[in-house]
């Protein structure tokens, strides 16, 4: 990697298709899968949710959503659509991560047999299904920078309406302490899409020869948005995958020039301010939120205790795909915890309840893999229409150990499910990706 880090980034070709209509059928698809909510803002409860709320998540267990299943069904619908126009031998499992995403599917369709609630599990499985039909359908279809121009738009309309929403209800009052910027759903899941538009809004000022400008105020937004929901697991995990892109893309000197502009920027406020410096930085790091239950992860690491608990006493298969969580242990958790709870806030501690130690490990190695090769493969080949994947597969691998987001049908996951996809079943993609130096990450992971 360290060879090509002084090269410039590869221009992109001619001739990319704007998927405008594709972002307007994504856009209406996953505003009821979420699903949002117009008046969230206004009926929503910001920071920890109260107890009383965990009912609500029992009647979406139960019932859940007409419009929701509808959405759903039509991303499947859609990603069947894209692959019409592919023969059968352009999509196939593609070495190692192809069989690993394969073999993952297959231990959660066998899941049923020992679930705890088969029909929770059922539909959780066609849930599952139809996000990775559309995903394959978009990866087979979509070139890497044509994905990016997908997320820019998709999230930029997501931002948009989350904005008018606040202004219509008269929410949007950043200067109070208490705010957080949501609109129509969750600050957490609102700060995805701001931090999905502002590495797709970077990534095209790059690239893109017009309306630079555009795209550079538009990432200046995406971020002020992105502070103002005050979500620090977001913001850290942007954080990541920046640092990681950096090692690749920066030269080598100018990296140490940044390290060493950077401590002196610290010492120097540390001398001009003396403590305040401190008490400052902490009152920055905390996005103007309360420092309570910060050693707890705010209340996580308590979960997950409880968690742990509950994945011993079924280790090696779990409880099924998607049936821990069945109306009677959310609130009975919920209740334990005394706040809402209805997921385990850590995708991989999610997967080893539902699939047990077998699914967990093989779910965690499609993401490794993922990561190692989304990254070789922008350092191989240092194609602008990359970085965009390179950003959001690491925000989403760093963000899933505090939430559960790759499995939900909300945008941002299923852009990273896309990614998984062009690289676990995308015919073309290896030949493109790898070449010298990257020869040994190849044979390890494609066999070729």
């Amino acid at each position: 990697m360290t060879r090509s880090h002084a090269l410039p980034l590869e221009p992109p070709s001619e001739g990319v298709r704007i998927p405008i209509l594709a972002a307007l059928l994504f856009f209406g698809l996953f505003f009821f899968a979420h699903p949002h909510d117009l008046s969230w803002c206004v009926t929503g409860i910001f920071g920890a949710e109260k107890l009383e709320m965990a009912e609500e998540f029992v009647q979406d267990v139960e019932q859940g959503s007409r419009s929701r299943q509808a959405a759903i069904i039509g991303i499947g619908a859609t990603g069947a659509m894209l692959l019409a126009r592919y023969s059968r031998h352009s999509i196939r499992p593609r070495g190692l991560l192809g069989w690993l995403v394969v073999c993952f599917l297959v231990w959660a369709a066998f899941s049923v047999m020992w679930s705890e609630d088969t029909s929770l599990t059922v539909r959780r499985l066609v849930v599952l299904i139809m996000l990775s039909l559309g995903a394959l359908g978009v990866a087979a279809s979509f070139s890497f920078r044509e994905l990016t121009w997908l997320t820019f738009l998709c999230t930029g309309m997501l931002v948009f309406m989350a904005l008018c929403a606040e202004i219509a209800a008269g929410c949007f009052q950043p200067s109070l302490p208490w705010y957080r910027f949501a609109g129509t759903i969750h600050p957490n899941q609102q700060a995805d899409n701001c931090v999905f538009l502002f590495f797709s809004s970077l990534i095209l000022a790059q690239t893109e020869r017009r309306s630079r400008v555009l795209f550079v105020v538009a990432a200046t937004l995406a971020f002020v948005f992105l502070l103002l929901t005050k979500s620090r697991t977001a913001l850290v995990s942007a954080a990541v995958a920046l640092s990681l892109y950096s090692l690749v893309y920066i030269p080598f000197w100018s990296k140490v020039f940044t390290l060493v502009l950077v401590s002196w920027a610290l010492c120097l406020s540390f001398l001009v301010l003396g403590q305040n410096a401190s008490r400052l930085y902490s009152r920055a790091a905390l996005l103007g939120r309360s420092s309570t239950g910060i050693t707890t992860l705010t209340g996580r690491t308590v979960l997950w205790e409880e968690c742990i608990g509950y994945a011993l006493q079924r280790p090696v298969l779990g409880y099924g795909y998607g049936s821990f969580w069945n109306p009677e242990r959310v609130l009975v958790v919920s209740r334990s915890q005394d706040w809402n709870v209805a997921h385990a806030h850590n995708d991989y501690a999610e997967m080893l309840l539902n699939t047990g130690l077998v699914g967990a490990l093989m779910f965690t190695g499609v993401i490794i893999l993922t990561c190692l090769l989304v990254l070789s493969s922008f350092a191989e080949t240092r194609d602008a229409e990359r970085g965009c994947a390179v950003l959001m597969m690491i925000t989403m691998a760093t963000l899933m150990l505090l939430e559960c987001r790759l499995t939900n049908p909300w945008f941002p996951p299923f852009l990273c499910l896309v990614v998984i996809a062009k690289f676990a079943a995308c015919e073309n993609e290896p030949a493109r990706v790898f070449g010298g130096e990257s020869a040994p990450i190849r044979e390890a992971v494609y066999g070729v």
